[in-house]
């Protein structure tokens, strides 16, 4: 199944036309990576040790919660910018392999803006507080290096249904079907959202191809799941 994913997903890159939505991305790309190197996050890394005193620890912890932080705002906020664009790249998709034709037009392009921001903010919320509830327990029992494989779980599922609700609303699921979906695909949602993770942190391209490539696996994993 997995290998009928990757095989779809490899006739959509045949389509020379689809290339052209990387470019608003392209655009975000940069003005991320001028953030980060406004803030000096660029190539650097925090290496915590025993002889560091605590109040060098904790300004440590909450510099690198605020790349965390940064980081996790900038895949949310592809999520929401591009979501107009992303999602008119994904009905392309379903077009190519089902031979459906959606054409949403303007008020499409509004509402799955309208929509998406909705999700986005919601789980944005939801990884905040699971984020911080998480850090403070860590804090406290000594477990700060799971942290990262926390957050890394957490936001992958989210990151993973933003982008399989791209199909459920071209489908016409309502939000709270959409989450039940999601639910009950976990292992899909976080396999798309751990990718897209996997991606994102190659350097430079891979902020710039993630949402391109992920929006067309998600189609992918879709097309596959709902008609074969």
């Amino acid at each position: 199944m997995i290998r009928d994913y990757f095989i779809t997903l490899s006739q959509l890159l045949q389509q020379k036309k689809l290339y052209y939505f990387l470019i608003p991305g392209a655009v975000i790309t940069i003005g991320y990576i001028y953030l980060l190197w406004l803030f000096g996050w660029i190539g650097t890394t925090n290496e915590v040790t025993d002889d560091l005193s605590w109040w060098r620890k904790m300004i440590l912890a909450i510099e690198d919660s605020g790349k965390w932080i940064i980081q996790s705002m900038y895949q949310f906020i592809m999520i929401t910018l591009l979501s107009p664009v992303m999602a008119i790249l994904a009905e392309r998709a379903d077009n190519h392999l089902s031979g459906a034709k959606f054409d949403g037009g303007f008020n499409r392009m509004l509402t799955d803006l309208l929509r998406t921001i909705l999700i986005t903010i919601t789980a944005f919320i939801v990884f905040i507080i699971v984020f911080l509830v998480w850090n403070s327990i860590a804090w406290i029992v000594g477990l700060q290096e799971l942290t990262p494989y926390i957050l890394f779980i957490v936001n992958a599922f989210f990151i993973g249904f933003a982008y399989t609700d791209y199909a459920l609303e071209r489908y016409k699921y309502p939000v709270i079907k959409s989450w039940r979906y999601g639910i009950s695909n976990s292992w899909t949602m976080l396999g798309i959202g751990a990718l897209f993770s996997a991606l994102f942190y190659i350097p430079i391209i891979g902020a710039l191809a993630a949402p391109f490539l992920i929006t067309l696996l998600a189609t992918s994993i879709w097309y596959i799941k709902e008609t074969k």
